[in-house]
């Protein structure tokens, strides 16, 4: 197999894995996301018109932009990933919940940021169903 033809085959084979990690991301369980967000509580509410805590509020968060809470006062790193990621899309946010530091520094390119969110959820399959969960915390749900 030529060079050529084994690069494009292996960069189709990269395309679909992404494509299948978003679609996964859209098949998640709401209901198992709910109850995997309770671990979220101390820092977050999830109503609409919650208080803000050591986290913003996660209402609307799949319907909104990056950093774009009005009254939270977000890290210096979350606003510089705001500039290049504009909205919480599945891949976004699937990322970010395996790890935040991890995914601040590959967004912003900067190695010295650190999210101020230290929890990470490691499984696919949580991340899938927590996703599902914050996206019935809109109006339009």
């Amino acid at each position: 197999m030529r060079k050529s033809t084994l690069f494009a085959a292996a960069a189709a084979l990269a395309v679909g894995a992404v494509t299948a990690t978003g679609a996964h991301a859209q098949d998640g369980d709401a209901a198992n996301g709910e109850k995997l967000s309770k671990r979220c509580i101390a820092c977050h509410t999830f109503e609409k018109g919650g208080a803000r805590k050591v986290g913003p509020n996660l209402w609307n968060i799949m319907d909104r932009g990056v950093a774009a809470s009005e009254d939270f006062n977000y890290s210096d790193g979350l606003t510089a990933a705001a500039e290049k990621v504009e909205s919480w899309d599945d891949e976004a946010m699937m990322a970010y919940l395996e790890d935040t530091t991890a995914w601040l520094r590959e967004v912003t390119g900067d190695s010295g940021v650190r999210s101020k969110m230290t929890f990470k959820l490691p499984k696919e399959e949580d991340r899938r169903d927590v996703i599902a969960y914050m996206k019935t915390l809109s109006e339009g749900s």
